[in-house]
């Protein structure tokens, strides 16, 4: 604890292990999956649910024409 993990605490400074050189370098695949954090996945993943189970596309289309009929009847009275 005192040798790794206090500097890593408190300076933000990693602290090489005689272990550090025996593993192996990181893949593309594991770089690209670490770069594509958890919570993207899961507001993506939100989303997709919610348009699958709350048909939020015909809300979304309904409330945009309901919209496009005021303008166009606030237009038309004018």
């Amino acid at each position: 604890m005192r040798k790794y993990w206090l500097p890593y605490l408190l300076d933000g400074r990693v602290v090489s292990s005689r272990y550090s050189s025996l593993r192996k370098a990181m893949g593309w695949k594991e770089r690209l999956l670490r770069a594509f954090s958890w919570k993207y996945l899961a507001m993506v993943g939100s989303a997709g649910w919610a348009i699958l189970h709350w048909n939020v596309l015909s809300l979304v289309t309904s409330g945009a024409a309901s919209i496009a009929g005021a303008i166009w009847s606030s237009i038309k009275l004018t």
